[in-house]
């Protein structure tokens, strides 16, 4: 980690300068709900297939004259490489010289993220269906007086922890910050909402944004499917999501500031002893029903 700046609004970070900011983001405390334990023992996330997309969708989004700089397209080396009596392997990615060529490319290449043609070719029908719908190309506008991949720096005024954020858009000309999500499913996203903590999320950038500037913002998130056709679903986040939001990572900070203070990173707590949930649990009141074959409890 290194040293986070001053308080304030930075432009053109690179987004592995920014995770190298000594602050707390909104994936750290994801960690601190778990226990302040798993907080103070969090390691870097290792970057997974989905969000090498999602990093290429936001790119290809929001600063696609950049993409020629930051990525490169995995050539199709199974087509080329050949036993040594000249027949194709059955299985070309298992070979000795596939491997080899992948190596040599990504040396070549060290500087870039490398991504497959499926990949790219995904982040094309991502940005054309986002600019076809008439909520996320308002809400994701690129246009004069929008600020996109904002980073900022603040001290939350309760607790004085230095935290982070990085903002997709924040369009000053609707008072709105557009933050762009990516997905396998974008059916049932408000659960996705509250499983990943990005009502939690919206209501840190929110209030960070607040305190640096003392102007308070709307927030929209837009999610987009990964795979055809490319689904999207784009809204505002409600307040009541928000203040849910904002009241876990008030809690979180306090308990954050607690730990530091103390030296004392608690983990999970126990029960006092093990038990079933209750939807388990058969009651007297329960009723049997037998429905395609199997029990059903009422």
């Amino acid at each position: 980690m290194s040293d986070a700046p001053k308080p304030g609004i930075y432009q053109n970070v690179p987004f592995s300068e920014y995770l190298g900011w000594d602050a707390i983001s909104n994936s750290s405390l994801s960690a601190a709900k778990r226990s302040m334990l798993h907080y103070y023992e969090q390691q870097p996330v290792e970057e997974t297939p989905a969000m090498r997309l999602g990093t290429l969708c936001h790119a290809g989004k929001f600063e696609p004259l950049t993409i020629a700089q930051r990525f490169v397209v995995m050539p199709a080396f199974e087509e080329q490489v050949r036993k040594p009596n000249g027949e194709l392997y059955d299985s070309p990615k298992l070979s000795k010289a596939y491997k080899e060529l992948v190596e040599e490319f990504k040396a070549t290449n060290k500087d870039k993220t490398v991504v497959f043609q499926s990949q790219y070719d995904a982040m094309l029908g991502m940005v054309r269906a986002l600019a076809e719908h008439d909520r996320a190309s308002k809400y994701l506008a690129v246009r004069q007086g929008t600020q996109v991949e904002v980073a900022i720096v603040w001290r939350d005024p309760e607790t004085g922890l230095l935290c982070k954020g990085r903002m997709d858009a924040v369009q000053h000309d609707i008072g709105m910050v557009g933050d762009l999500k990516t997905a396998a499913d974008v059916v049932g996203f408000e659960k996705t909402i509250f499983q990943r903590g990005y009502h939690r999320q919206a209501a840190f950038y929110l209030d960070g944004w607040a305190t640096l500037t003392g102007c308070d913002l709307d927030y929209s998130i837009t999610a987009v499917e990964s795979s055809r056709p490319f689904g999207v679903r784009a809204a505002p986040l409600g307040e009541e999501a928000i203040e849910a939001g904002r009241d876990e990572y008030s809690d979180l900070l306090i308990k954050i500031a607690e730990s530091r203070e103390t030296k004392i990173w608690p983990g999970y707590s126990s029960p006092d002893e093990w038990r079933l949930p209750a939807w388990a649990v058969k009651s007297d009141d329960d009723v049997e029903l037998i429905i395609g074959g199997e029990k059903v409890r009422l």
